[in-house]
């Protein structure tokens, strides 16, 4: 396999990175090349789909064979998996794919992943993720924070992360950025050169 630069690393972590919104690019012009043409807009009929209802009945039966239901406090009915190992995270087990309809979003490589990396939160009960169902799609509900020389995915909304590691750090394995983008690139079968990896 092919070494991987600096810049295609980079590359790599902002593709993973994105999530389901536009991000406009602007690229720099040679002086000497000519204007790009004007394209012709393309009228599109607006789509009139039908609105889905999703209720827990959605999930509970099919989830079963992968997982256990319980009632957690304050969340009610919540599922978690029982088949991954003890440190195993939500959104850890699969790829980003690019989509034109929503941008960048989640493939799991769990049979359950259709439901609880796509609808609903994850968050941690007694040592262990539980997935609170959801009603409401999206590519992956994840937010990306990064600080201090680290970063990290959550599962939960900003302001309940930062609130929740300000009292809990202690329960948090730190890892600097690097570490993170060699496990990404490893869990993704890539090889890389480390004479160039983050100089």
């Amino acid at each position: 396999m092919k070494p991987f630069s600096t810049l295609t690393l980079v590359a790599l972590a902002l593709l993973v990175l994105g999530g389901c919104y536009s991000r406009t690019v602007y690229v720099e012009r040679d002086r000497d090349d000519p204007p790009p043409r004007e394209r012709e807009p393309v009228e599109r009929e607006p789509v009139e789909r039908e609105p889905v209802v999703v209720e827990i009945i959605s999930f509970r039966e099919p989830l079963e064979p992968w997982g256990s239901w319980v009632y957690v406090e304050g969340y009610g009915d919540c599922w978690y998996p029982d088949e991954v190992d003890d440190d195993w995270r939500p959104y850890s087990h699969g790829h980003w794919v690019w989509n034109d309809e929503c941008g960048w979003y989640w493939v799991s490589d769990y049979e359950w992943g259709w439901a609880c990396e796509h609808y609903g939160r994850w968050m941690l009960h007694k040592g262990r993720w539980h997935w609170v169902p959801g009603y409401e799609w999206s590519g992956a509900w994840v937010v990306w924070c990064e600080g201090g020389g680290a970063f990290s995915v959550s599962e939960f909304k900003v302001v309940d992360v930062c609130a929740y590691v300000d009292r809990q750090e202690e329960h948090h394995k730190k890892s600097s950025y690097e570490d993170e983008i060699r496990k990404l690139v490893k869990n993704h079968g890539l090889e890389f050169d480390e004479r160039f990896f983050l100089e």
